[in-house]
């Protein structure tokens, strides 16, 4: 900066003429880097809201790519290199966004990948400012946070597939409601209400089953009778309670089984068995076998499940038996 100055004088005293010259001076003020970069941010957008040096940005995930998020102006108040600028967003990781210089001043963020509230919900970056300013610069950090919103693009999902159970048949219960058989779970990795399952029952043949709309246990509603039908096939729905709402299916297989009439008998006449055997007996010598049957002639109520557990008094020894089970029809035998 510059001031000129410029005085004349001239002051007349009777006949004599007095002259004043004065000259002038320019006066150079010199710029300090005394002003911080300014970052201001241009929005009509209601899902932008500012907090002292934070600004929280609600996107929906169903942003098309190079959608506009902000428009920003970036000035200087200083002169020269104290008011040139340069400025770019300061992250650590990937963020599906970019920063695009318009002008020297001007800017907008927009989105260069598609979001998915699914795999990242939200993103923290950074718009740093730095001047030219000699010998120290100055900078302006802005922080930028954004939240994805979810929308409804997920599908309920069966976490099972191919489905059968079994019934037993003349099952009694005593409640209106029946009683409980099965429980189908499907899960929804949207958020809310978009995430939110309801189940219901596509079929139900002669009302024979019901389904709780929330927890999805599916109860029977009266004593199956083998020799009528075997096979009951239902079909279940799970609809999440978006807008619109998406569902998918599940379909069950239930069998009807013979009444469980027999517990396993066991050829064991006493509850303490010693058996014997030779040392430096070679290794798969049996020992002694026990025989146990189910007289059950339903595949599953006939089938039988052996539990064993070692007793040791001293722990540190390796027990140098296994027990082996071999199945032959309704009956087990049990060698070691």
């Amino acid at each position: 900066m510059h001031v000129n100055i410029l005085f004349f004088s001239i002051f007349f005293f009777d006949y004599i003429y007095i002259y004043f010259f004065f000259s002038r001076v320019l006066i150079n003020i010199l710029d300090e880097n005394d002003n911080y970069p300014i970052i201001d941010i241009y929005s009509n957008d209601d899902n932008i809201q500012k907090d002292l040096n934070i600004i929280n940005i609600y996107l929906n995930e169903s942003l098309e790519i190079n959608s506009l998020i902000l428009s920003l102006s970036i000035i200087d108040r200083d002169s020269g290199d104290n008011g040139r600028v340069t400025w770019k967003i300061d992250q650590i990781s990937f963020i599906p966004f970019e920063l695009i210089r318009l002008t020297e001043n001007t800017g907008e963020l927009r989105t260069k990948e598609l979001l998915d509230r699914e795999l990242i919900s939200e993103y923290n970056l950074t718009i740093e400012a730095n001047d030219h300013g000699r010998p120290i610069s100055k900078s302006t950090r802005l922080n930028i946070h954004i939240i994805i919103l979810d929308i409804n693009d997920n599908i309920p999902k069966f976490k099972e597939n191919n489905i059968t159970v079994i019934i037993n048949e003349y099952v009694k219960f005593n409640y209106s409601y029946g009683y409980d058989i099965f429980q189908v779970h499907a899960e929804d990795f949207d958020q809310g209400i978009n995430g939110e399952i309801i189940y219901s029952l596509i079929n139900n043949e002669n009302n024979s089953f019901s389904i709780d709309s929330n927890t999805g246990i599916i109860r029977a509603l009266k004593e199956f009778d083998r020799k009528q039908r075997e096979i009951y096939i239902l079909k279940i729905q799970a609809k999440d309670k978006g807008i619109p709402s998406l569902s998918s299916q599940q379909i069950i297989n239930f069998k009807i089984i013979n009444q469980n009439q027999y517990s396993p008998i066991c050829d064991i006449k006493t509850k303490n068995i010693s058996w014997s055997i030779i040392e430096n007996s070679q290794i798969g010598t049996i020992i002694g076998n026990i025989s146990c049957l189910d007289e059950d002639i339903d595949q599953f109520n006939g089938q039988i499940s052996i539990d064993y557990q070692w007793i040791l008094e001293d722990k540190k020894h390796i027990i140098p038996f296994e027990i082996i089970t071999k199945k032959s029809n309704t009956s087990q035998v049990i060698n070691i």
